[in-house]
């Protein structure tokens, strides 16, 4: 059962306030039209923009285009990488190849050389690696006669053709200072030729004249001889005594 109150109690209710704003029912007219407004009306922009048109949303395409270019992108520089180191290593592989088939060619023309022969110097390159390698080489090498005697000529020019024959793939270079060595043996083995008739001619000529000289004794002694025969027969007899016969019979 409710039980009402008298009339003079009524303005003892004290009418709700909002916090910061006046209370019910006392508000000014600006205030009062800056209500808030309902929350369904609050809602309406969200709900729109969930149902924005196509044209209003990202493509989606478009975005996987990117995301598939990017992949491909990023594939083909690991791809450059790769072939980037390959072609490294492979410099470096030839590099070293050379380097030994350098030091080696001109190693074996040094070693036959021997005192004929200078010390190898190299032409160096510096590879991607940082270490220098040997593209070109060279050793000096005496092709010089030896004056006055013709045999040490003739070994030394065998010896520089050996030398210049001594790696296994003669350069151009090496080739012409094996055919100037050729020359050189056969001017001294033309020289050692002509010293050998003429010591022939000269022995010749001496045994001529040892010839004709004993011929010359030869008559002087037949003389001699013929004089001491004419003495002897000349000679007078020379008597000789005879043994007395026994003439008892």
């Amino acid at each position: 059962m409710l039980n009402t109150l008298p009339s003079s109690f009524a303005s003892a209710v004290t009418p709700y306030a909002p916090l910061g704003r006046a209370a019910v029912g006392l508000e000014s007219v600006e205030l009062k039209a800056s209500s808030f407004k309902p929350l369904e009306e609050g809602a309406k922009p969200g709900r729109s923009e969930n149902r924005r048109s196509p044209e209003d949303q990202p493509n989606q395409t478009e975005e996987q285009e990117r995301t598939r270019a990017d992949a491909e992108a990023k594939a083909q520089q690991k791809a450059a990488e790769a072939q980037q180191l390959s072609e490294r290593q492979q410099q470096i592989s030839e590099l070293a190849a050379r380097d030994r088939a350098v030091r080696a060619h001109e190693r074996a023309h040094a070693a036959v050389g021997g005192q004929y022969a200078g010390a190898p110097s190299y032409q160096l390159t510096r590879g991607p690696d940082g270490v220098s390698y040997a593209v070109a080489g060279e050793v000096r090498i005496d092709t010089a006669k030896v004056p006055g005697d013709p045999q040490a000529s003739l070994d030394k020019a065998l010896q520089v053709k050996a030398a210049a024959n001594a790696p296994a793939e003669p350069s151009a270079q090496d080739r012409r200072v094996a055919a100037e060595a050729s020359r050189m043996a056969a001017d001294a083995r033309a020289e050692l030729a002509m010293l050998v008739r003429e010591e022939q001619v000269q022995q010749q000529q001496e045994l001529k004249a040892q010839s004709q000289s004993g011929g010359d004794s030869a008559k002087k002694d037949d003389a001699v001889g013929l004089d001491s025969a004419a003495a002897s027969f000349y000679s007078p007899a020379v008597v000789r005594p005879y043994p007395p016969l026994d003439l008892r019979t």
